[in-house]
């Protein structure tokens, strides 16, 4: 799921939901804890991101994954336009 950054609530209540939604049928999580894995990637790829534009770097992204229980495997990256969950069901 790829999304623009854009300040609008509407725009990032329905980029978390639809997270949510991807983290509880591939990794069988509740509500609740697929929506505190989710923040915590965005906070991480957020200090990330920072980082990269401290560091001055030419590609400016913040980029973190996670490893869950069943194969199942979570990316997100930030950048300063956009945003992006990657959620790999395992076989």
């Amino acid at each position: 799921m790829r999304s623009a950054r854009g300040d609008a609530e509407r725009v990032k209540a329905r980029r978390d939901r639809l997270g949510q939604a991807a983290l509880r049928v591939a990794a069988g999580q509740d509500a609740g804890h697929a929506a505190g894995t989710l923040r915590g990637l965005a906070a991480e790829a957020q200090d990330y991101l920072r980082a990269s534009a401290e560091r001055g770097d030419v590609y400016l992204a913040g980029k973190t994954e996670r490893h869950l229980p069943g194969g199942v495997e979570v990316g997100y990256v930030a950048t300063e336009t956009d945003v992006a969950l990657i959620v790999v069901a395992g076989s």
